[in-house]
């Protein structure tokens, strides 16, 4: 008997450190996550990676201009000269409307958690995983009961 409540004690010794562990890991990730997002955040409001975001769109939309002013300067017996004036026109008013939406949504703050946030979380998986301990134990005692009887 006394080898068996030794065992049991041990066994209730680890599910706690293994509770306490985990709450350990789940704190360290959320902060971590936190801290990549902040990152991430500021980062991308720099100046030159807004631009990079405007100039990469603008492109991509540069041959398509390009198919669409041989068409008409075809139609239209444009010269050369403004067809390129043309879709030079038609690029920058692309990349004052691209500009500004990239800005817009740059400039929304995501979501990132707070300490108190953290906080919650961590008190969540607490509860999550005490509870799930305790269930055991009172199984284990139930299980005890029944082979005394």
């Amino acid at each position: 008997v006394y080898k068996r409540q030794k065992k049991y004690r041990e066994n209730i010794q680890k599910r706690k450190a293994n509770i306490e562990a985990t709450i350990v890991r789940a704190r360290e990730k959320l902060e971590k996550r936190a801290a990549d997002q902040q990152e991430r955040w500021e980062k991308a409001n720099t100046e030159e990676a807004i631009n990079e975001e405007v100039n990469k769109r603008v492109e991509k939309s540069r041959a398509e201009l390009e198919k669409k002013a041989a068409r008409i300067a075809e139609k239209k017996k444009l010269s050369e000269e403004q067809t390129k004036k043309w879709v030079e026109t038609r690029l920058n008013d692309l990349r004052g409307r691209v500009e500004k939406q990239v800005r817009a949504s740059r400039s929304k703050k995501p979501k990132i958690d707070s300490k108190e946030d953290i906080d919650k979380k961590i008190q969540q998986l607490t509860d999550r995983l005490t509870h799930r301990s305790n269930a055991i134990k009172k199984n284990n005692e139930q299980k005890k009961t029944e082979q005394k009887t």
